[in-house]
């Protein structure tokens, strides 16, 4: 775990408790979680099907202990589970959970989502930097668009 994490890799080279009893405790995670994201470090778990709210478990635990590996596969495996109905919360998971990959496919689905005036549940909820960033981008492609259509 100490190639993958280096938050692991402290604890284990200082003399911190886990070190001394040769034990760590991660008490703000269930078991599932754990032994999941700790069977994805060595390669032994495929990601297939997961269910979101476990990934979203599984993005929290990569990044509180800053594991880079975990961290793209679910962004990768969320991908395909985004929809008008939860872009609004798994845009501000991937803020929180410091997810750049996953927070850009956010920003491209709600953004195509505003060009074809498909609506968003929660949108109000949205990150305020995340919605300024969005508006401002709209407004460049309108722009953009415009100035295609009429002085071309």
């Amino acid at each position: 775990m100490s190639d993958a994490s280096p938050v692991f890799a402290a604890m284990f080279q200082s003399k911190m408790k886990e070190t001394i009893e040769n034990k760590m405790d991660l008490i703000k995670f269930d078991f599932n979680t754990v032994e999941f994201a700790i069977e994805l470090c060595y390669d032994k778990k495929i990601l297939e099907d997961l269910d979101l709210d476990f990934c979203k478990d599984l993005l929290r635990f990569s990044d509180k202990y800053d594991i880079q590996k975990i961290r793209e596969q679910i962004e990768a495996e969320i991908r395909s589970k985004i929809t008008c109905l939860n872009v609004v919360e798994i845009a501000n998971l991937s803020i929180l959970f410091n997810a750049p990959n996953l927070r850009q496919m956010c920003f491209d689905f709600i953004l195509c989502s505003n060009y074809n005036e498909s609506p968003l549940d929660n949108i109000e909820n949205l990150d305020e930097n995340l919605a300024l960033e969005i508006a401002q981008q709209s407004y460049y492609r309108t722009s953009e668009t415009v100035h295609k259509e009429f002085y071309n």
